[in-house]
């Protein structure tokens, strides 16, 4: 870029690469106008950049029935918890507890605060490697199954970017 600007783009793929079919439809979000401006109060109904179209070609492309945007990882994780909360533990199935690696992100933590989720953390080793200790994330399901008489609502393994 002649003028020094730089664009980032933070993709969901390894080592930072961004498929040229990614670069391609960038153009549509770069013409300078913001997303909030057009937006009814629907993130999925956007068609300005043209979000709307985005979600149904996501939809075909995963072969899923419905695709839905949140505001990011954070928000994201959060959904997931509170969705499986309500789900699971309010119908009395599944225990109110978390079992996370020792690696968890804050946003995880986070996440299952506002759920109303209790978390327990396993072990993993120490610097420089940080491995989870799967026979932990054994014995702590187990805990929690003696505990409360049902499994856990949800074992989170970290992804090593975060």
């Amino acid at each position: 870029m002649s003028s020094g600007r730089i664009l980032i783009v933070d993709p969901i793929r390894s080592g930072g690469i961004v498929p040229e079919g990614v670069k391609k439809n960038l153009i549509d979000y770069l013409d300078g106008y913001s997303t909030c401006l057009y937006c009814t109060g629907d993130l999925h109904s956007i068609r300005r950049p043209n979000i709307k179209k985005l979600v149904e070609e996501l939809e075909t492309f995963i072969d899923c029935s419905k695709v839905r945007l949140v505001h990011g990882a954070r928000e994201g994780i959060f959904t997931v918890m509170f969705a499986l909360y309500k789900e699971y533990v309010l119908k009395n199935e599944k225990a109110p507890v978390v079992v996370a690696d020792g690696n968890a992100h804050y946003t995880s933590l986070l996440a299952a605060e506002r759920s109303m989720l209790e978390v327990v953390l396993t072990k993993t080793t120490d610097y420089p490697e940080f491995k989870v200790v799967p026979e932990d994330f054994e014995e702590k399901i187990e805990l929690v199954k003696k505990n409360y008489g049902k499994p856990p609502l949800l074992a989170l393994i970290t992804y090593p970017d975060g």
